[in-house]
């Protein structure tokens, strides 16, 4: 059979899985939005799956990278769940998503699973789906006899349920006109197919009138009555097209597009294809992307447009290579022989052509291999059975020996009786040992133990008195010198004064803003003193950063109208963090003062806040003298004491009480900068949980 027809055998489960799982543009973004809100409330784990799953199956059109990314947690949920009923829809609907791209593989291994999981209930519409769609994968895979098996069973088990029947009975009968379409019994699957067509119509289901004809249509395609193929797969299209199902619409305009291509209308296949291709990609399908590659390469080589159609060749060479699609790869390098061949490029023909002998004496010897596999089966069916027969004599000759053992044993009785006493014995003697042993070895731990204490806290004091030497030695130096100089110049203003001179406007303001740099020093001190001196018991709780924020700035306000700083907030709104309120106090003031400190006249400071996935980050950026990158490795150990824009003193410690600060809340601080450029402080807190929001 033709890698053509064998892709057409594919789509009967794309158009099924479209029009059972798959509601309109507008229906799966309200349901996906209600999805979302309901996971966002208190629920049970077995409804929180669920939604999970029902989410996955909404994403799959319109994003499988989200439709994985909800039907993997479901699963990982579902597997803590004991009714595992709902872990088997987790993986059928998984499976889904593999077979539907291409990757029958993935989804048969996951099928599998499911189906094991469902053999312990009763029999159920779950069961039932699931083994639908095994009877998809395998056909799709390839394996029809396996296939047939499970569809025909399936029929039968539907028979004995009725009332389960209307659901299933049109993919039902699609399934077994494409297999017995394998088998060439093309009498047999035209049947199945109106079958399945009439019941749709009867029904007057869109989506199984969809299957249906978009079935009648691609069997109609495969025998080159193309004008009844083109006849029903309009009808699909049209369908498709009203439901707004992209992966249906975009096979189905593939399939029109071939039509076109077999009646000679290149360009008309091309437009067909081109609309099909737009689809595709934006679902992700790479099989599918792949082969409307083949199929436009081989329209523009139809219109002696060779560069245009080896082109397209090369993009479906390479989809096909990276998803390891063998099959469609020795059609894709077949054709591109042929293209070079006709370009004169008779070594790259070549080198295709015998890339494409390699693959297609990998695919028959890949067939050879099933066949020699489904023989073992057979004969290792038979060996069981042989052995089963051996271990029915087996069990005979034991039941003979048993008795002689029986027998044995109650001569030995005597001699086990002993043997337990001395053991008893001997048990005690080594019980009475190891107590002792235990007593001496928890004692020597115990003392240990009190002498790790001892020196643990003999370092704490060591340290304790380095803190305190260092901190009487910074007051001494830096709050001692700008204190003697504010004294002087207050004296000179008093000596002004007596001589009945008026104060200088800027010597006033120089005097305040000695007085605020002072200040500053003073509260960087305390703050430093409290961190080392354990002074701070951290409280974590919700914090509106917002408000915190407004609080900083106008605490600084002063400062930055001196130096004309402009404030640029841009955190809006309530922006909820976990934080100590004291410690974020501290921390904030310090970053601000060293942004106000190091920005000049007329600068700008900007305040940000970014929401990431478990944490708030906060961006405190300035226009000032900026750091360098040795600046910056030193910050938080050896840090360099700089004067501000004008001459604003400082002890260099700012950054490090704010890094064990937000150390202390579980946050996080960061520091880029560039010299003369400014620096970006990030500051990174976590998100409340929604149980602190609730409980606040």
């Amino acid at each position: 059979m033709s890698g053509s027809i064998r892709f057409l055998l594919t789509i009967g489960f794309s158009i099924w899985l479209s029009v059972t799982s798959w509601e309109t543009a507008y229906a799966q973004s309200l349901a996906i939005s209600q999805l979302k809100d309901s996971l966002q409330k208190p629920q049970s784990d077995s409804m929180r799956a669920l939604n999970l799953i029902d989410l996955g199956r909404n994403y799959i059109q319109i994003n499988l990278d989200s439709s994985w990314y909800y039907l993997h947690q479901a699963i990982f949920l579902s597997k803590k769940l004991p009714n595992k009923r709902i872990l088997t829809k987790a993986y059928n609907a998984l499976a889904t998503t593999y077979v539907a791209t291409g990757e029958a593989s993935k989804g048969l291994a996951i099928l599998r699973q499911a189906d094991q999981i469902s053999r312990a209930y009763p029999f159920d519409s779950i069961r039932l789906e699931v083994q639908a769609r095994m009877t998809q994968a395998y056909r799709i895979q390839g394996n029809y006899q396996q296939a047939l098996r499970i569809g025909l069973a399936l029929d039968n088990d539907l028979e004995k349920h009725p009332e389960r029947r209307a659901g299933l009975v049109v993919t039902l009968y699609s399934e077994l006109a494409l297999i017995h379409q394998h088998f060439q019994n093309d009498s047999l699957a035209l049947l199945y197919y109106k079958k399945a067509y009439q019941f749709a119509t009867n029904s007057r289901n869109k989506k199984s009138i969809l299957a249906a004809s978009g079935n009648l249509g691609e069997y109609y395609v495969t025998h080159q009555e193309l004008s009844q193929a083109e006849f029903y797969l309009k009808k699909t299209l049209a369908i498709s097209q009203e439901l707004k199902l992209d992966h249906s619409t975009a096979e189905t305009l593939r399939n029109i597009g071939e039509i076109k291509r077999n009646q000679h209308h290149y360009k008309a296949a091309i437009a067909y294809y081109e609309q099909a291709l737009s689809i595709q990609k934006r679902i992700g399908a790479k099989e599918f992307i792949g082969y409307i590659y083949l199929e436009l390469a081989q329209s523009y080589g139809s219109l002696n447009n060779l560069s245009r159609a080896l082109s397209f060749l090369e993009q479906s060479i390479t989809i096909f290579k990276a998803i390891q699609s063998a099959h469609y790869l020795h059609q894709a390098l077949l054709v591109k022989v042929k293209l070079q061949q006709r370009l004169g490029h008779a070594d790259q023909a070549l080198q295709a052509f015998q890339e494409a002998q390699l693959l297609s004496d990998s695919l028959n010897g890949l067939e050879k291999q099933k066949a020699i596999a489904q023989i073992q089966a057979q004969f290792d069916v038979e060996r069981q059975q042989n052995q089963i027969a051996n271990l029915k004599k087996d069990l005979t000759l034991q039941q003979q020996t048993k008795n002689t053992i029986q027998l044995q044993l109650s001569l030995t009785q005597s001699q086990r009786t002993l043997y337990i006493a001395v053991s008893f014995l001997l048990l005690l003697f080594a019980g009475f040992m190891y107590i002792n042993f235990y007593k001496l070895k928890k004692s020597q731990q115990l003392l240990s133990q009190q002498q790790d204490e001892i020196k643990t806290q003999n370092e704490q004091l060591t340290n304790l008195n380095k803190t305190k030497d260092q901190l009487f030695s910074i007051i001494g130096h830096d709050l001692r010198n700008p204190l003697v100089q504010l004294k002087q110049e207050i004296h000179q203003l008093q000596l002004a004064a007596q001589l009945g001179q008026k104060p200088v406007m800027s010597s006033l303001t120089g005097l305040e803003q000695k007085t605020d740099n002072i200040l500053a020093l003073l509260m960087t001190l305390l703050d430093w003193a409290y961190v080392q001196f354990k002074g701070f018991q951290t409280n974590l709780q919700v914090v509106n950063l917002t408000d915190h924020l407004a609080q900083v700035s106008s605490y600084f306000s002063d400062r930055t109208n001196q130096k004309q700083i402009t404030i640029i907030n841009q955190v809006e709104g309530h922006c909820l963090i976990m934080a100590d309120p004291q410690q974020l106090g501290v921390v904030l003031r310090n970053l601000m003062d060293n942004a106000i400190k190091f920005t000049p006249v007329s600068g700008y400071i900007r305040l940000l806040a970014i929401e990431h996935v478990n944490t708030i980050e906060l961006q405190i950026r300035d226009t000032g003298i900026g750091m360098t990158e040795d600046m910056i490795n030193l910050a938080f150990t050896k840090p360099q004491v700089r004067p501000g824009t004008q001459a604003e003193s400082g002890t260099g410690l700012g950054l490090k009480i704010s890094r064990e600060l937000l150390i202390k809340q579980n946050g996080k601080l960061v520091i880029e900068g560039i010299p003369k450029k400014g620096i970006t402080v990030k500051v990174f807190f976590d998100k409340p949980a929604h149980a602190d929001l609730t409980s606040d």
